[in-house]
């Protein structure tokens, strides 16, 4: 290889480091290398922004990948890049402009690049996957990564891999060789189209690129991977031992279990040999997994309509073309017209002959059709039908054919197979405190589809033969195990009484409390009857009213919310409203509050947060249920033990944070809450946390979870959420990974994923913005205050400010003291936005504002919905500042447009951001981008700062709110709490008609306030900082 000079150096000093990653596939591995951002300007042969062996080290250590660096790990291969000049061109936006100038060309620059090991590229996979810290970026080539790895992945599940043995660099090597079904090609035929330049860009020289076509390069990389999961999983090979083996066989076994694939046998000449009889055994497999051709079993049932006579399996042929359609083998090998007119001849032939002998030693009966020279099918009995449909269909799907079988065959029999059937002989009225304990008689039956079964009858078909049966011209599926549990069960327990838990719970389809056999139905009256109905899903909801005491209007699916959440706390039973952001959680829960206060409940409601929407809630409270009692339980001076719980006694509403619920847990597990409510409760989604444990103890009187993401990682997370509401409903948590988090998680299993939204299914509510039922009920535009905190810093400042500001002000006279005013109210706001902005000297920005914080978190929820946002500023240097921040937090291109932007790089912006996949997130001045532009793809606007005209802000919103919009805008003003900003907010909203009339003039109506009313409006409260 050419030699390169050393690599560049980090970048400046004081500079955060930006690095985009990349992951190339050479050398039969993948390869990582970095790309920095800082002046390109020194030409050479190496990447003038090469991350470097020491740039990559720090990469990795920050994501907590548990890669190794080293000398001897890293080479420095020739990136072919498009490149303008002599410049390569940045990769992302996050790295600058393109630099340079002429025609973009393909041309070598030099990278540091690290091998990793398959294992490694999998924990790299894995930690990007969590998240990456600021600064750190990657592009396509590591999406691309993480799709092919988890093809890899899914070819060792599907068992799509047979052993081989190849001759390697270092000798001959044991590897495992995907051999990928139709659904593999496809995903492979997927990621070479999709495969990015830069993942085949690494190549030894400069004289011409690599050349390597992307379908062989995803096969060989997705083979790469296939190999290093087979050897690393749970495969019964003897360990590797020093010294000689006694066979090839052996040496070669072991090798194909260890990391190191290399076969350790003197002898080359065997070694060939040996690879050649692997090679031919392999090859008719391949010939199966490639052809154009599939073969069909189908099970027909016996022609007389009696079901005595004979079953038959038929062989039959699909084109991969065309799954529609099915030519019979007979016709085949009488070389009938249609499989002429399909192209079908002697090629196929073989085909035929190798898939039957792949079949045979699977099932009995097709290697017994094999006598015949051109088999058709094969007959069988009532005995025989039943284990083909038990064990045989089971087994030819496993192995990649297509299996027919009868419409009424469904699983094993769904709806035709041994159930239970109740029916409820004492009624339950729905309590007002916890009442699923409650017993209930219940007489039982069992039931074979339709057909109720007696004792008797239950007990000859214990004694039948076959498990299907035929009843009243229509087959079923009587598993004898099924049936011998279920007359255990009924003989043990028929009349024993059950709880309303265990009828709820058999209802959603858990077998646990009928001994593992599934209850079909259940008849009930009453309450119990409604319940039981509701949580089928089989009648509607009673409707509620608006509580009296709650201020405002709620919306039609705001009001159907309620009803909701009223019916499950009738019932003690907990709820998770998971509705989209935007859609009013927090006003639906606070009428919920305000209706059980109406109806005689008086114990106090506890509400758990984050701290930075502590203030909103105690804001909407104020303005939703000004008469309820309200708490807020934070700060140094918050009450402790039993001063907490004396200072409750007149409380309707708790506030508090996720870390004093840990931290004070103690004290709130005294009180008996009238409810317990967790805002962002994906919080409590890891069951090992203190914090999970301090919320599962807390008594009450019913369970609300809010949040937008129920199931945030993976489905584990439901355990956890329903562990807190409705404690033991999904069983224990190793029950649950065994019966749905494997299944789903690990398998893809779809019955699973529907018996578990079965089972979750009526205590999780979520509307979409979306959802057509929900949109006719929304308004076209939805104004939400987003309430932040000040850090301490900034508390800090803010008092400094204010103080000396307002010795300016009693100081100063007319015109000067009106410009003292406005100029105590710009740096107010300043500080407001972030003490950066304010102190104006370049200083970092992460951790020091709470504004700032609360604007990442709201455009991460944006994004992950695929939505989009302008963010407006009245400081044009404020705007800057965020464009910067948000591209490293967010890992995308932030547009940023202010006055200085020329028209022509002002129109360009704007058709980009408009365009279908521009950026999403578009920075405007609020005097440069307030009027005059059309940007409907965004429909979320933030408002950071405030310009106290209403008019003007209005102005800014209709940027995205105007003809053309086809999504409701979300309206999102960033206030800080207990500060000018929140007071005058509250002033503009309880007087709107005078601001229509007297705030036209922006902030000046402020210059006329004497000194006393100007404090009272710009002093800090308590509650502005963060504890």
């Amino acid at each position: 290889m050419e030699t390169l000079p050393p690599a560049s150096p980090g970048s400046p000093q004081g500079e955060e480091p930006r690095i985009a990653l990349h992951l190339s596939f050479w050398r039969g591995r993948a390869w990582l290398w970095g790309e920095r951002a800082f002046p390109w300007e020194e030409p050479g042969p190496r990447h003038p922004g090469d991350a470097g062996r020491e740039g990559l080290r720090e990469v990795l250590k920050r994501l907590g990948a548990g890669v190794r660096v080293s000398l001897s790990r890293v080479e420095t291969p020739w990136a072919w890049l498009p490149t303008r000049g002599v410049l390569p061109l940045p990769s992302s936006p996050l790295l600058g402009g393109p630099k340079g100038r002429g025609t973009v060309r393909l041309r070598p620059h030099g990278v540091t690049a690290l091998g990793l090991e398959a294992g490694e590229l999998f924990d790299l996979l894995a930690a990007l996957a969590e998240g990456t810290p600021p600064g750190i970026g990657g592009d396509a080539s590591l999406a691309w990564w993480g799709r092919l790895a988890r093809e890899a992945a899914n070819l060792g599940i599907r068992e799509a891999c047979l052993p081989g043995l190849v001759r390697g660099d270092r000798g001959w090597e044991a590897r495992w060789i995907p051999l990928p079904d139709e659904e593999a090609q496809q995903a492979l035929d997927r990621l070479a189209v999709s495969l990015p330049g830069v993942a085949r860009c690494l190549g030894e020289g400069t004289k011409t690129p690599p050349e390597t076509a992307p379908r062989f390069l995803a096969e060989t990389a997705a083979g790469w991977l296939a190999d290093a999961l087979g050897r690393s999983g749970p495969v019964p090979f003897p360990p590797r031992f020093p010294g000689p083996r006694e066979s090839l066989h052996d040496a070669w076994l072991e090798a194909l279990g260890a990391p190191d694939p290399v076969v350790p046998w003197p002898e080359e000449g065997e070694l060939e040999d040996f690879a050649a009889r692997l090679d031919r055994w392999r090859r008719p497999l391949e010939i199966l997994a490639r052809s154009p051709l599939r073969l069909v079993f189908r099970l027909l049932e016996p022609e007389d309509g009696e079901g005595r006579g004979p079953w038959r399996v038929e062989y039959l042929l699909q084109p991969r073309w065309d799954p529609s359609l099915l030519v019979p083998l007979g016709a085949l090998w009488r070389k009938e017209e249609v499989p002429r007119t399909l192209g079908l001849g002697e090629g196929e032939e073989a085909f035929v002959r190798l898939a039957l002998e792949q079949a045979a030693p699977i099932c009995p009966e097709v290697e017994a059709s094999l006598e015949d020279p051109h088999p058709e099918g094969f007959a069988t009995d009532l005995e025989g039908a039943a284990g083909f449909l038990a064990r045989g269909a089971e087994a030819l799907r496993g192995a990649g054919f297509p299996v027919l079988l009868p419409s009424w065959w469904l699983g094993r029999g769904e709806g035709r197979r041994l159930t239970l059937r109740g029916v409820v002989r004492t009624g339950v009225a729905a309590p007002t405190g916890t009442s699923l304990e409650d017993l209930v008689a219940l007489d039982l039956q069992a039931s074979l589809g339709e057909e109720v079964l007696e004792p008797e009858e239950l007990e000859a078909l214990a004694r039948a033969k076959a498990p299907l049966v035929r009843r009243r011209g229509r087959w079923f599926w009587a598993d004898r195990e099924q049936i011998e549990t279920a007359l255990r069960f009924l003989a043990a327990r028929r009349g024993e009484p059950r709880t309303v838990r265990d009828l709820l719970e058999a209802t959603l389809g858990s077998p646990r409390p009928f001994g593992g056999v599934e209850l079909a139905s259940l008849e009930a009256e009453g309450d119990l009857g409604e319940l039981l109905r509701l949580a089928a899903g089989s009648a509607p909801l009673p409707p509620v009213s608006q509580p009296e005491g709650f201020r405002g209007t709620l919306r039609p699916y705001q009001l159907r919310g309620l009803a909701w959440m009223a019916f499950l706390r009738r019932w003690g039973l907990g709820a998770c409203l998971a509705d989209d952001m935007g859609l009013g959680k927090t006003a639906q829960a606070l009428a919920l509050i305000q209706r059980d206060r109406e109806e005689g409940r008086t114990d106090p409601v506890l509400l758990v947060c984050p701290t930075s929407v502590i203030h909103t809630w105690t804001a909407e409270a104020a303005r939703f249920v000004p008469d309820l009692p309200l708490r807020v339980h934070h700060g140094p001076d918050r009450p402790r033990g039993r001063a907490f719980v004396a200072s409750l006694a007149e409380a309707g509403l708790v506030v508090t944070s996720y870390a004093l619920l840990q931290r004070d847990g103690e004290a709130l597990r005294r009180v008996a809450w009238g409810g317990v409510i967790l805002d962002e409760a994906q919080n409590v989604k890891n069951p090992d946390t203190a914090q999970f444990r301090a919320a599962r103890s807390l008594r009450a009187g019913f369970r609300l979870a809010l949040t937008g993401t129920p199931v945030e990682n993976h489905v584990g997370d439901l355990w956890s959420l329903f562990e807190f509401l409705n404690p033991g409903l999904l069983g224990g948590r190793e029950a649950f990974r065994r019966e749905f988090f494997r299944p789903i998680q690990v398998w893809g299993d779809d019955g699973a994923a529907t018996a578990l939204r079965r089972r979750t299914g009526p205590f999780i509510l979520r509307r979409l913005k979306t959802d057509r039922s929900v949109l006719p009920d929304l308004p076209e535009k939805v104004v939400s205050r987003e309430f932040c905190t000040l850090t301490v810093e900034q508390a800090s400042l803010y008092r400094a400010v204010l103080d000396r500001g307002e010795e300016r002000v009693a100081e100063s006279q007319g015109m000067t003291r009106r410009g003292e005013v406005l100029a105590l109210l710009t740096r107010l706001k300043q500080v407001c936005n972030h003490p950066a902005h304010f102190l104006g000297d370049g200083s970092p920005l992460e951790g020091r504002s709470g504004k700032l914080a609360r604007l990442v978190e709201l455009l991460a929820q944006v994004r992950e919905q695929g939505e989009c946002a302008l963010v407006f500023s009245q400081f044009a240097e404020m705007g800057g500042l965020l464009r910067d921040y948000l591209q490293r937090r967010l890992g995308e291109e932030v547009l940023f447009l202010h006055g200085g932007v020329p028209r022509v790089r002002r129109d360009e912006m704007v058709e980009r951001f408009q365009g279908e996949g521009g950026p999403g997130v578009f920075v405007l001045s609020l005097k440069a981008g307030g009027t005059g532009l059309t940007l409907s793809r965004a429909n979320h606007v933030v408002h950071y700062d405030r310009w106290w005209n209403p008019a003007v802000e209005d102005q800014a919103t209709d940027r995205a709110y105007r003809i053309g919009q086809r999504k409701n805008v979300f309206v999102h003003p960033l206030i800080v709490a207990g500060t000018l900003e929140e007071r005058i907010d509250a002033l503009l909203e309880s007087k709107a008609d005078l601001a229509d009339r007297v705030v036209g003039a922006g902030e000046r109506w402020l210059t006329e306030l004497g000194d006393r009313d100007l404090h009272a409006l710009l002093a800090l409260d308590r509650n502005a900082t963060e504890e």
